[in-house]
C-alpha cells in the first residue's frame, strides 16, 4: 500500500528505505478489528435474524472489519484494478490474496497478475467468482482472512450464480503456492537466452515448525469434542508445511534440470514463541513477544541471510 510509482519511499538521498513508511506499516498492521466485529455481530447479524428487512443487504460484521482496516489506510479506497496498474507500469510488486471457494473447495486468487486464466467467453470458469468485477483492496484481504464463524462467508452482488467465499488458510494456509506457481510462470516466459537470476524466496510462519509433545494425562470426555477440530486445525498447519516443502524441492529440481534457469535461495522466518498469539485482538504482551521472536538467533540468521543476498544484486 505505501509502494509509489517511483517505488517505494526512500530518504532524501534514495538510498534507505523511509523509516516513518515502514514505521506506520507496522502500526497499522498491530490494530485489532475485534470490537468492530462484535458491533456487527451484535447489530446488524443479530437484528437481520429476527427482522431482516431493517437492516441494509451489506451491513455486516465483515463490513464493519472492513471500515476498521480502511482507517489505518494510506488510500482506503484502493482496489485491485489501481494496483494492477502500477504492477504493469513496473514499480509495484505483484499481490495476491488467497480465498477457499465454499461450494467446491477449490481455490481462487484475487491477484493483481493473471492468476486465474480463463477464456474470456467461457460460462464454466470456477475461478471467475466475481464475473469480472473490480474488487476493493480491504474486501479481497478480508475475504482471505474469513476465519470460519469468526467472519462471514461472502459472495459476489452480481447478476448470475456466484459462489461463496471463505479464509484462504484452509487450502494454502501460507500462500507459498501462489508464490511458486507465479515463479515457475515467470521462468516459463522468459527468452532461453535470458540471463540467469538469483531469487530469495522469504517465508514467514507463523506457528513453530515442531511443537513440543504434551505431558501424558487422561484426557476428559470432554476431549471428545474437541479433539476432532484441534486435529483439524493442526492439520491445517502441519500438513500444508510439508506439501510446501515437497513443492519447493519439485520446483527447484526443475529448474536444475533446465540449465539455464534461477538458482533459489531460501530465508525462513519463523515465530517460535508458543506463548505468543495470533489471535483477533493482539494485547501489549502478545505484540511484545511477536517482537521478541524476531530476534531469536534462527531469525537473526534469515535476516543475514536476506541482507546477504540483497547487497550482491
Amino acid at each position: 500500500e505505501a509502494y509509489e510509482p517511483g517505488g517505494f519511499p526512500t530518504t532524501g538521498n534514495g538510498q534507505k528505505v523511509d523509516d516513518r513508511t515502514l514505521a506506520r506499516i507496522r502500526e497499522a498492521s498491530w490494530q485489532p478489528s475485534d470490537s468492530e466485529n462484535a458491533w456487527g455481530l451484535v447489530y446488524p447479524d443479530l437484528t437481520r435474524t429476527f427482522a431482516p428487512l431493517f437492516v441494509p443487504r451489506l451491513l455486516d460484521r465483515g463490513w464493519a472489519m472492513q471500515q476498521a482496516w480502511k482507517r489505518h489506510m494510506r488510500v482506503p479506497d484502493a482496489s485491485l484494478n489501481g494496483w494492477r496498474q502500477g504492477v504493469a507500469a513496473g514499480w509495484r510488486p505483484s499481490t495476491a490474496f488467497g480465498v477457499t471457494v465454499v461450494e467446491t473447495g477449490g481455490r481462487h486468487l484475487f491477484a493483481t497478475y493473471d492468476a486465474n486464466p480463463c477464456a474470456a467467453s467461457s460460462a464454466e470458469c470456477p475461478d471467475d467468482v466475481t464475473q469480472r468485477y473490480d474488487v476493493p483492496i480491504v474486501t479481497a484481504a478480508r475475504l482471505a482472512a474469513t476465519f470460519p464463524i469468526v467472519a462471514p462467508v461472502a459472495r459476489a452482488q452480481v447478476d448470475a450464480p456466484a459462489y461463496h467465499l471463505s479464509d484462504g488458510g484452509i487450502w494454502d494456509n501460507f500462500g507459498l503456492t501462489a508464490a511458486l506457481e507465479w515463479l515457475n510462470r515467470a521462468t516459463l516466459a522468459s527468452p532461453p537466452d535470458a540471463p540467469r537470476r538469483e531469487v530469495l524466496l522469504i517465508e514467514i510462519r507463523s506457528s513453530p515448525t515442531e511443537r513440543p509433545l504434551p505431558p501424558e494425562e487422561e484426557r476428559a470426555w470432554a476431549y471428545e469434542l474437541i479433539g476432532p477440530l484441534q486435529a483439524m486445525n493442526g492439520v491445517r498447519s502441519n500438513a500444508q508445511r510439508v506439501r510446501n516443502e515437497f513443492e519447493i524441492s519439485l520446483l527447484a529440481d526443475s529448474w536444475a534440470a533446465s540449465g539455464n534457469a534461477p538458482a533459489l535461495t531460501r530465508a525462513v522466518f519463523e515465530l517460535s514463541d508458543p506463548q505468543a498469539k495470533l489471535a483477533w485482538h493482539i494485547g501489549r504482551r502478545d505484540l511484545q513477544r511477536i517482537k521478541d521472536a524476531w530476534l531469536l538467533e534462527k531469525n537473526k540468521a534469515a535476516l543475514e541471510k536476506v541482507q546477504a543476498f540483497l547487497s550482491v544484486q
